[in-house]
């Protein structure tokens, strides 16, 4: 247990919400107790028949849950929940989603976001191709990160196997000549299938 000293120091360095927090258990459960009542308001509203889910999936959110207190990633954890519990989900691997989603900052969640919504809204449900260095730039604008936070972002999200790289091609025009055939690798992205099953998972109820 950190002294007074220690948590005022703490609260000093550390991004929180603006509430006052006077131990790091009760931060904790508090996050935990806000995510669980949207779970169960979107149950409720959806009227969401339930199934039993393992017992380490539920340590996972728990655990893993109550270190967000930004409002907009816990909608996806609740959401992320309300699915896993949700018995005419086909999918059942939300153990692994939740070990995903607590690797995850928001602007990394919200690039998954475009990938997914101009994927399968703009494209006909094909995961499609976009160009990285046009990607970035966007991400820089729009979320006012720096080139190199929005780089390491993407690489972490790559890191994670949520998204994909275009295959490497050969350029064939060296094969006429003596020259060694030099291998291109475009730089195109797109999300995994993993990637696309995560991003459904956290944002839609099935």
């Amino acid at each position: 247990m950190p002294s007074s000293q220690s948590l005022i120091f703490i609260q000093n360095i550390v991004e929180a919400p603006s509430r006052t927090f006077h131990s790091f258990a009760q931060w904790r459960e508090d996050n935990q107790e806000t995510v669980l009542t949207r779970t169960m308001q979107l149950i409720r509203e959806f009227g969401i028949p339930l199934r039993k889910i393992q017992l380490k999936t539920l340590n996972a959110f728990l655990e893993h849950c109550s270190f967000e207190y930004d409002e907009r990633v816990q909608e996806k954890w609740a959401v992320l929940l309300a699915n896993a519990v949700t018995a005419t989900n086909q999918i059942k691997s939300h153990y692994t989603f939740m070990e995903l989603l607590r690797q995850l900052s928001y602007e990394e969640l919200k690039m998954l976001d475009f990938l997914f919504e101009d994927s399968f809204i703009q494209f006909n449900n094909e995961r499609t191709f976009f160009n990285k260095a046009f990607f970035l730039q966007v991400y820089v604008n729009e979320l006012h990160m720096s080139y190199q936070d929005a780089e390491i972002a993407l690489e972490n999200i790559h890191r994670l196997g949520l998204l994909e790289y275009a295959r490497p091609k050969i350029d064939q025009s060296k094969w006429l000549t003596e020259q060694e055939p030099e291998i291109l690798y475009p730089a195109n992205i797109r999300l995994s299938l993993l990637g696309m099953y995560f991003t459904r998972e956290c944002n839609q109820l099935v």
